[in-house]
């Protein structure tokens, strides 16, 4: 199976859209087993929201491969080369969702693109500045903090090299790298805070280190890049960064053993680098912190307070998008739809499987005798009513070889000007330039002729169609 660009394309964004519903669908789930989960452990909902974030790439891959490999079959030849939308007959036509993504397909997956890019280069620009603060301005801490972070570490059962350092670059407790891990603890709050204190800002960095955060971090912003564009999904990720949060929290708590004394601990970090917004610290988002601080107090939440609006505007949405999929796909639109398709030297069997694919109710198992005749046409409001017997005739005339001397041409429900441009190039000596009254006038035309009588024949049907409407 061959796939061109165009067909890559049309896979991608369709799937970048579905990823829309996909996802709300995934989070609603997600808002559920809130319900359920309030007093179970953060690590558990933790889990729930990395599942869900896997499961909405898992959606995303299947609907990409499907969408792929139907246009890499000849059923699913319908994207540059060949396009087709569905429009209503009717005087009052209504919005279709889906013709309006098939006729901006390319401008959708151009702006995701440039998202994708300037999300990637900010990812980057940050990394590079983690690596910058793991490496600079920083100094060893004292013996005695070392050894007591030693000991913290082997407490938790961290068997890996990790180096704390002392940092004027920060404002903020963190933790950087994953294979060569550094806690850095801005060189501020080693005068200021107690040696109690400072071991619980080390218990929760090496938390982080223990949870292996660091690199799932690391995936997690590569699909918020991915999927800038997602509410939901950057919903689910704000989850997983809280979570995360919390469940570090629970490990330096369960050791302290004081939540107040923790607790206390949390209030001195309220202001955060938002420049490191990569780097695993302490406290969060500042509007995580108050909601931390509550959690070490307050076990339950309620649910239909925190969740209901949220579900609320996932439910609208998925109604929204389902109503838009139901009025596009009814099944007794095929006798009032038309749809406009355009091909260029394709073979006729492209033409019938665009029919097939359009037209709910045409026939399946019809036989071509001329399938790989190639064919120019330009249709801009064929009903699916009439679209088998146009294929038929067509299949038919070209079993009918031209009479000796002259060469078949046909258009069908196209401009003027579409069989005098394909007229131009059988016949060289055809002037080129021609003015027409009715270039952009739809005719039907299937003739046999010689290009001796090609310039009498333009002007006759000219003329013919002065007087139709």
């Amino acid at each position: 199976m061959s796939l061109s660009s165009n067909e890559i394309i049309y896979a991608l964004g369709w799937t970048l859209v579905h990823s829309l519903w996909q996802a709300c669908l995934i989070s609603i789930f997600v808002a559920c087993t809130y319900a359920v989960t309030q007093k179970k452990s953060a690590q558990i909902r933790y889990w729930t929201n990395a599942v869900a974030l896997i499961a909405c790439v898992m959606a995303s891959l299947w609907t990409f491969s499907v969408y792929l490999g139907n246009a890499g079959s000849d059923a699913y030849q319908s994207d540059i080369k060949i396009t087709a939308t569905f429009t209503q007959s009717t005087s009052a036509s209504a919005f279709h969702l889906s013709e309006f993504i098939n006729a901006y397909i390319n401008q959708i997956v151009f702006i995701w693109l440039g998202g994708f890019l300037l999300y990637a280069v900010k990812y980057c620009s940050e990394l590079l500045y983690c690596q910058h603060v793991k490496q600079h301005k920083n100094t060893r801490a004292s013996f005695e903090l070392e050894t007591r972070f030693i000991e913290l570490k082997n407490g938790l059962g961290i068997t890996k090299e990790i180096s704390l350092r002392i940092s004027t670059l920060i404002t903020s407790p963190c933790a950087i790298g994953h294979f060569k891990p550094v806690v850095l603890l801005p060189a501020s709050i080693v005068l200021k805070l107690s040696t109690q204190q400072i071991e619980a800002i080390l218990l929760h960095e090496l938390g982080h280190i223990k949870r292996n955060d660091y690199v799932i971090s690391a995936l997690q912003n590569m699909m918020k890049s991915i999927y800038f564009f997602n509410p939901f999904i950057r919903w689910i990720s704000m989850n997983m960064d809280e979570e995360r949060e919390n469940a570090c929290d629970d490990i330096a708590v369960n050791v302290i053993g004081d939540p107040l004394f923790y607790a206390n601990t949390l209030k001195e970090f309220t202001e955060i680098n938002l420049n490191q917004s990569l780097t695993l610290n302490l406290t969060g988002r500042k509007n995580m912190l108050l909601n931390r601080i509550k959690r070490l107090f307050i076990k339950e939440t309620n649910f239909g307070k925190t969740y209901a609006k949220t579900m609320a505007v996932m439910a609208l949405f998925l109604a929204g998008a389902g109503f838009s999929i139901s009025s596009y796909s009814t099944d007794d639109k095929s006798a009032n739809d038309v749809f406009s398709v355009k091909l260029e030297n394709e073979p006729l069997s492209s033409f019938l499987k665009l029919a097939q694919d359009f037209c709910p109710n045409f026939p399946k198992n019809i036989q071509l005798k001329n399938a790989d005749t190639p064919i120019k046409l330009d249709l801009k409001k064929l009903p699916c009513t009439e679209a088998e017997k146009i294929i038929m005739d067509m299949d038919n005339d070209f079993s009918t070889p031209p009479a000796a001397g002259t060469f078949k041409m046909m258009v069908i429900h196209a401009p003027l000007s579409m069989f005098v441009k394909a007229l131009q190039e059988k016949c060289p000596d055809l002037p080129k330039t021609m003015t027409l009254k009715n270039a952009d006038k739809a005719t039907s035309i299937n003739v046999d002729l010689t290009c001796a009588d090609a310039e009498k024949l333009i002007r006759h049907y000219d003329e013919s169609l002065t007087n139709q409407p």
